[in-house]
């Protein structure tokens, strides 16, 4: 999600992954009033930026000996994100948790739980901490 935890969750991931070296894909979705309202065609400064950085990480990867790609939705973070697992036929989804709990999980609900509802995948959560 951009917040600035993206290393350490990518180091939860491959410690995750031991000596494996499967065919990731890295997902993101930007949520900007733009991308909100324009989908997929959004080409504001959040999206672009986001593009950008996503493509970085995937850079640095295939730099490390992994085959990756990237990809960029838009609009609903969940929703978005089910149909971006569910098209690359992902078998595992990882994720960054971000410590919320109580109240904040009770107001706002969690990605990886409502995620995990809607994708035919495993997830796992990297707990990053609050």
């Amino acid at each position: 999600d951009f917040s600035g935890r993206q290393s350490e969750l990518l180091a939860g991931a491959l410690r995750a992954l031991g000596s494996a070296r499967p065919h990731l894909t890295l997902l993101h979705v930007t949520e900007s009033p733009v991308a909100r309202a324009f989908g997929r065609v959004a080409a504001d400064a959040e999206t672009v930026d986001d593009a950008e950085r996503l493509e970085t990480y995937a850079i640095a990867l295939r730099q490390h000996g992994f085959a990756v790609d990237a990809r960029l939705g838009s609009g609903d973070q969940v929703r978005e994100l089910a149909r971006l697992v569910a098209e690359c036929r992902a078998e595992l989804v990882i994720l960054g948790g971000h410590g919320h709990r109580g109240l904040w999980d009770w107001l706002y609900g969690t990605t990886a739980d409502k995620l995990r509802h809607r994708v035919a995948a495993s997830v796992l959560v990297v707990p990053l901490g609050p």
